[in-house]
């Protein structure tokens, strides 16, 4: 049997908090390969999250305490409230660890992975016709972009964009991609941050890793 803690939310707790965009900014400008207009520009639309609590610690919170806290919709039937915006969460050992990127393409085909990331990449980084875009590690891929393309992984060494990037993509029943772009679907666009729950697709290779998605949020 295993031990699951509860904790109900409103919707007034749960928007996403943003990072402290000073505290990132001073962290990444101590590299000298990083502009202060490249920083602000990361603090503001991606990365700095602040760091997500178990449910057994959030718990422990004081009325008025903001926290971001990490769980799954669970708890005792009935998990949604009926005539208010409020829902319970629970901690589960069976969540997945997000991989950074360079781990997840290690991953062989039919492995079922979660990775987390950012909407980067080779500039397109979404396909026209068909449901496929590339993700990245932006903690690797910032300091070696230059000031022309921030979100743009072109200009990075060719090794460690490699090791850093890979192709995700939507498929149906059999198995192949879905034949419509997919950006902008729920908002999708470039920069967002994002966990993606998926399987290695049976023809993914070592060199071109691509990953199936099953679930995708969107941070």
């Amino acid at each position: 049997m295993r031990t699951t803690h509860l904790i109900i939310l409103t919707m007034a707790a749960v928007s996403l908090m943003g990072c402290n965009p000073k505290e990132t900014v001073n962290a990444l400008t101590s590299d000298q390969n990083v502009t202060q207009k490249m920083a602000v520009r990361f603090a503001e639309n991606m990365v700095g999250l602040p760091r997500a609590l178990v449910v057994s610690d959030a718990r422990k919170a004081a009325p008025g305490d903001k926290v971001t806290v990490k769980g799954a919709v669970i708890g005792d039937d009935p998990v949604f409230s009926k005539n208010i915006a409020s829902f319970t969460i629970g901690s589960n050992v069976f969540l997945p660890r997000a991989l950074v990127v360079s781990d997840a393409r290690k991953a062989a085909p039919g492995d079922k992975v979660t990775v987390k990331g950012a909407v980067i990449g080779d500039d397109p980084v979404f396909s026209k016709n068909i449901a496929s875009f590339t993700i990245g590690d932006p903690a690797q891929l910032l300091v070696n972009m230059k000031e022309k393309g921030v979100w743009a992984a072109g200009t990075v060494p060719v090794e460690i964009r490699k090791n850093n990037t890979m192709t995700v993509q939507f498929v149906d029943e059999q198995g192949q991609p879905i034949k419509h772009s997919a950006k902008g679907v729920n908002g999708l666009k470039e920069q967002d941050a994002v966990i993606i729950t998926g399987t290695i697709d049976p023809h993914s290779t070592p060199e071109r890793p691509v990953l199936n998605i099953e679930s995708i949020v969107i941070e």
